[in-house]
């Protein structure tokens, strides 16, 4: 089925950088992420960077980071914000990313919550400071033989470091939680930043 929501659309984003480059962890320890065409009837602009899921048979994004902004920071000297504008944020890359493919987009969006995305951006990352994560789950169903888990929700506890979780409140503290999922054979391997000390 398909339906159709009447509206003007918003100017659609347009990505200036980074786009179809290898970025490297000694060169790009901050990362800025810069776009264009903004429309003057936004108030706020949403991006998210992505990797693939990684999960067999399942051809999906997900999100690594994301950062909401608010129109205002990125008007002209005129301080009026126009399609000729830049919109940009930065990240430190060394406490988000891993040696990965990414792709990022854009969303532009107006005081009705209303938004337009733009096209999806993508670079290459290489980080040698890396770790990995490995899981196998097990199912045990009634009798004493074990299966592969598939699709298993994982949590974490995120002791320190950058490893980005979610916040959620138990015993009047919030503590960061992960959630990963494995794939129909009840593996996973993620890799994260290392947390280096001296």
């Amino acid at each position: 089925m398909s339906f159709t929501v009447k509206g003007k659309p918003l100017a659609k984003p347009r990505n200036i950088s980074p786009k179809s480059v290898v970025l490297t962890s000694d060169k790009d320890s901050v990362i800025t992420f810069k776009w264009t065409n903004l429309d003057p009837k936004a108030n706020t602009f949403k991006i998210y960077l992505y990797i693939n899921s990684g999960l067999e048979q399942v051809n999906a994004q997900m999100a690594v980071w994301s950062n909401e902004l608010t129109a205002g920071t990125f008007t002209g000297s005129n301080g009026v914000l126009d399609t000729t504008d830049t919109g940009y944020v930065t990240i430190n890359a060394h406490s988000v990313l891993t040696k990965n493919h990414y792709t990022w987009k854009v969303f532009a969006i107006d005081s009705k919550g209303a938004s337009t995305s733009g096209d999806t951006s993508g670079f290459d990352y290489t980080d040698p400071a890396t770790g990995t994560m490995t899981f196998y789950t097990k199912e045990k169903i009634i009798t004493t033989t074990s299966i592969p888990g598939g699709i298993i929700r994982t949590l974490l506890s995120r002791l320190s470091g950058p490893l980005k979780c979610r916040l959620r409140y138990s015993a009047g503290l919030w503590k960061p939680r992960c959630f990963f999922y494995t794939d129909f054979n009840g593996y996973l391997n993620r890799d994260r930043p290392k947390v280096l000390t001296a």
